[in-house]
């Protein structure tokens, strides 16, 4: 009996370890009950969901693309370059703009021999759109102890990855463990918030970025302290948040949803799962389980009411989802699952078929409406020492834009081969960063110059 009993408890711990392991053991928030309030996408006003154009990472809602034929696909130091600017330390957060501002975060620290960090600096900074000339710099001591500068994780991505987000008076920028800080357009400070100084078991460091949701600041601190906040964009007073310890592992930036019922959701992936919460609650409208494992750091892509979610260790799936749901709607609204996916960087989406290339500099391309794979292969240009690649796919004048490590910008046809127009390679320095595009401009990132790269003006 007691040999019974005890093999009953190592195959009840086997089976929890299993499912924690597929992230199927998930704590969630509280349901919304009852009648849910409508938060209408007419409010456009009230809720600015990408208002301003490329004002966060990868541009309105995270969708990534553009279609803009006036900005040059092809450039060099000598041709199609308007100006440069130095960075006063590395990241892998994208630039973001007003129509007359650029920002971008970075940072310097000093490290010791077994990686722990001895000092770190964090620093927002603001430059003209036109010229490229420094408006201001704002330095922030970080706090410490941070994450270690070792192993598979922060060496590869840095102290600066959180890409911010600007309305029409402030910029916000997500600083890691150092917090969330707002600042008004000349550099002042408005507030400061901490979100947590937790990390995850890997210290493999803080990533997911802020967006914009009615009067509420989105972070997601799943890093920090397996938190979501919707911070009040004025004082930065909590709105509401959400925690649960099944946020540990998700990377992701979440994402903001039209139903067909012309209401507003925020959507959330995680390990196991995605999330639709009410946006002015953070209460759970529904969810739906998914293929992802391990981890979750590809963004949630959106078009119309459908989400479509990859990521998950080893490259374990995808799936589409329709938003609108209540409670459990895996079985209801999960329109296709794949094996397919893209384990860091965010595919996009052009002409119902999405593209991406994965760690090992494969390219994929997958019907959006049906999860089958269309085509894969090799990419056939030398990418070496560019894997894996951590920038996103961006769509900008129908052809497909992905920043390489060290290997330059590639430019591709959106065809299944995703043949290689152009590589277009500026400096030598680590590129983890994914382009901004709005308005004849493409701004490109390093870890040490900020780039805009546009057609020269016609002087007539």
């Amino acid at each position: 009996m007691r040999k019974l009993l005890l093999l009953s408890f190592v195959l009840a711990g086997v089976a929890i370890f299993i499912a924690l392991r597929n992230g199927r053991q998930v704590v969630r928030p509280d349901l919304e009950v009852g009648a849910v309030p409508a938060v209408s996408a007419n409010s456009e006003d009230s809720f600015r969901v990408g208002a301003l154009g490329w004002n966060r990472f990868r541009g309105p809602n995270g969708f990534g693309v553009l279609d803009d034929t006036n900005i040059p696909l092809q450039w060099s130091s000598t041709e199609n370059l308007a100006w440069s600017a130095a960075l006063p330390g590395i990241g892998a957060s994208s630039p973001v703009l007003t129509e007359t501002r650029v920002f971008v975060t970075a940072c310097e620290f000093e490290r010791q021999s077994n990686g722990e960090l001895a000092w770190i600096k964090r620093f927002v900074c603001c430059f003209e759109r036109e010229s490229g000339t420094e408006l201001w710099k704002k330095e922030i001591d970080g706090k410490l102890p941070e994450d270690p500068y070792r192993g598979m994780g922060l060496p590869e991505h840095g102290y600066a990855t959180n890409t911010p987000v600007v309305d029409e008076k402030h910029v916000y920028a997500f600083l890691g463990k150092s917090g969330v800080y707002c600042f008004d357009m000349e550099g002042n400070e408005v507030w400061q918030r901490a979100v947590g100084q937790d990390s995850n078991p890997k210290g493999w460091g803080s990533c997911s970025s802020l967006i914009l949701c009615g009067d509420s600041v989105i972070v997601n601190a799943a890093e920090e302290s397996n938190t979501i906040f919707a911070l009040d964009r004025i004082t930065g007073e909590t709105n509401w948040e959400v925690d649960s310890p099944s946020l540990n592992y998700a990377f992701s930036t979440p994402a903001v949803v039209t139903t067909a019922d012309g209401n507003l959701e925020l959507v959330f992936v995680l390990v196991g799962e995605i999330w639709g919460l009410n946006p002015e609650t953070g209460k759970l409208l529904w969810y739906a389980e998914t293929p992802m494992a391990g981890n979750v750091s590809p963004c949630l892509i959106v078009q119309d009411d459908l989400i479509y979610s990859f990521g998950g260790y080893r490259s374990v799936g995808s799936l589409c989802v329709q938003a609108g749901g209540r409670g459990n709607v895996t079985d209801s609204h999960v329109k296709w699952t794949s094996r397919l996916t893209s384990y860091i960087s965010t595919p996009v989406l052009l002409n119902e078929k999405l593209y991406w290339v994965d760690s090992s500099a494969k390219f994929y391309t997958q019907d959006a409406r049906t999860g089958e794979m269309i085509s894969r292969g090799r990419m056939k240009v030398d990418l070496s020492g560019s894997q894996p690649i951590y920038a996103s796919a961006l769509a900008i004048g129908g052809k497909i834009v992905l920043q390489t490590r060290r290997a330059g910008v590639l430019v591709m046809e959106a065809d299944d081969d995703l043949t290689v127009l152009h590589q277009n390679i500026l400096d030598n320095s680590l590129s983890n960063a994914t382009p901004a595009a709005d308005d004849g401009q493409l701004f490109l990132r390093s870890d040490s110059h900020l780039y805009c790269v546009q057609a020269p003006k016609d002087e007539s």
